[in-house]
């Protein structure tokens, strides 16, 4: 279900809720999160904030080891906390209402009702598809990493064709306008004078980590 908060940046909804049984209370994914107990007893409700206003995240080498992983810092709500721990507490409301209707009896497991809520959301909240950590923008602009062509600056015969090229988060499915990339990428690819051999193609889509050459 999508609904439209009282902060929503425009006419359109922007909230994104996501109902299931089981798993109540759980906050993101951790070693082991996958073999939690489903719990009959649960509802578990996901609200996706879709018009995040927080572009301050980081991805940081830590060496020149492509396999050592990156520093990943979502840094959640550095900016523009008010708007969207407003909207996620508008959802919270719009969901206790929706519940209180149904006249059977429950207990919120979370966000911690015993604290103020919008600390609650922060304690809780967590990120399930990252983009625009490789923005695509204006060839050679030194504020983005490839251009439309998906080419990285500064780089020759590498390009990147995953969610990361998004400027910055398109809504609650990533999935969506991602599904396109491979074919614009390989249009590309395929045009004349642009294939050469030692090309690298990074697709992290449906087959995440593979690396493609031409």
């Amino acid at each position: 279900m999508t609904w439209r908060s009282s902060v929503s940046w425009d006419r359109d909804s922007d909230l994104l809720f996501l109902s299931s049984a089981g798993h109540g209370g759980t906050a993101g994914f951790y070693p082991g999160f996958s073999n939690l107990t489903v719990r009959p007893d649960n509802w578990n409700t996901p609200i996706v904030k879709m018009q995040t206003g927080n572009p301050s995240g980081t991805v940081t080498l830590r060496s020149t080891d492509p396999r050592q992983a990156p520093a990943i810092n979502f840094n959640y709500f550095s900016q523009q906390a008010d708007q969207d721990l407003q909207a996620l507490s508008d959802g919270i409301d719009l969901m206790l209402r929706a519940f209180n209707e149904t006249g059977i009896p429950y207990t919120v497991l979370s966000p911690d009702p015993t604290i103020d809520r919008k600390q609650a959301i922060m304690d809780r909240a967590y990120s399930h598809h990252a983009v625009a950590s490789c923005r695509m923008g204006p060839k050679g602009h030194k504020d983005y990493c490839v251009d439309s062509k998906f080419r990285v600056n500064g780089v020759d015969n590498l390009r990147v064709v995953d969610a990361s090229v998004l400027p910055r988060v398109p809504g609650a499915m990533p999935n969506g306008p991602f599904n396109d990339f491979p074919q614009g990428a390989r249009g590309d690819l395929e045009g004349p004078g642009l294939v050469s051999k030692g090309t690298w193609l990074w697709w992290s889509g449906k087959q995440m980590g593979d690396a493609f050459m031409s």
